[in-house]
C-alpha cells in the first residue's frame, strides 16, 4: 500500500510565476518533463523515449494544481500529486508537495521531488 509523501519548499517567489510553472505546457517543461502535453483535462509527460499520462483533477488559480496518473484512475484508487502554492508574503512563496509511495521507493521519490525543485529553483533564476 502506497503512503503518503508531504515535502515543502520555501522560494523567494510570486504566486503567480509559481503557479505558471506548475500548471502550463511550458512552465511544467522548465523542470518537471522533457515535454508536456496538456488537452483539456489530459496531460502527457515526456522523459527521454518514456510517456506517462495523467489527468488533472482540479486547479485554483495561484493555489494548487491536482493530478492524477492514468493508471491509478484505471485501477480505481485514489492516488494523486498535488503541487500547492502558500503565500506567505509578496516576495516568499512555500510550495508544497503531496504524494504517493511504495514504501519502499519512499526516500527514491522524496530525492526525485528534491531534484525537480532544483530544477525549478533554477529555471526561476534562483541560486543554489
Amino acid at each position: 500500500m502506497k503512503e503518503l509523501i508531504e515535502l515543502e519548499f520555501v522560494l523567494p517567489v510570486s504566486p503567480k510565476l509559481l503557479y505558471q510553472l506548475i500548471s502550463t505546457e511550458e512552465g511544467l517543461s522548465k523542470w518537471f518533463a522533457d515535454r508536456v502535453i496538456i488537452q483539456n483535462e489530459n496531460i502527457s509527460f515526456y522523459w527521454s523515449k518514456q510517456r506517462a499520462d495523467a489527468k488533472i483533477l482540479a486547479q485554483k488559480e495561484c493555489k494548487f494544481i491536482k493530478y492524477a496518473w492514468n493508471e491509478d484512475i484505471e485501477e480505481k484508487n485514489n492516488f494523486f500529486f498535488e503541487i500547492s502554492i502558500i503565500s506567505t508574503n509578496e516576495n516568499t512563496t512555500t510550495i508544497k508537495i503531496t504524494d504517493f509511495s511504495e514504501p519502499d521507493e519512499k526516500n527514491e521519490n522524496i530525492m526525485l521531488w528534491n531534484t525537480h525543485i532544483d530544477k525549478l529553483k533554477r529555471a526561476m533564476g534562483i541560486n543554489q
